[in-house]
């Protein structure tokens, strides 16, 4: 829907960098929601689309603003590559919830 509401700016003449602050916005706030579904006030952010500056710093803030506590990467590297240490992150939680004792 967003995407399609983008394209219908696009014809009506809207300038093409206000669409894309529209859609960095609402990948934001995309994020927020996505926290608020799990409910984990931490927040941790990896992959490739965090080499998107405006867009890392548009969904840090969003995330405090929204009372998260966000973390991103600083010694990973800012691609997909940090996200298998989250994959491993999220298992071994996993792991621990499930063993008995």
């Amino acid at each position: 829907e967003m995407v399609r509401d983008l394209l219908s700016e696009q014809r009506r003449g809207r300038p093409a960098e206000d669409l894309a602050a529209a859609f960095h916005q609402a990948l934001a706030e995309a994020a927020v929601e996505s926290a608020r579904h799990f409910a984990c006030r931490r927040v941790v952010m990896a992959g490739g689309v965090f080499c998107n500056r405006i867009l890392s710093e548009q969904i840090l803030a969003r995330l405090e603003e929204a009372g998260f506590e966000p973390y991103i990467h600083s010694q990973l590297p800012p691609t997909d590559a940090s996200l298998s240490v989250g994959q491993l992150w999220a298992a071994a939680e996993g792991m621990r919830l499930e063993s008995p004792g």
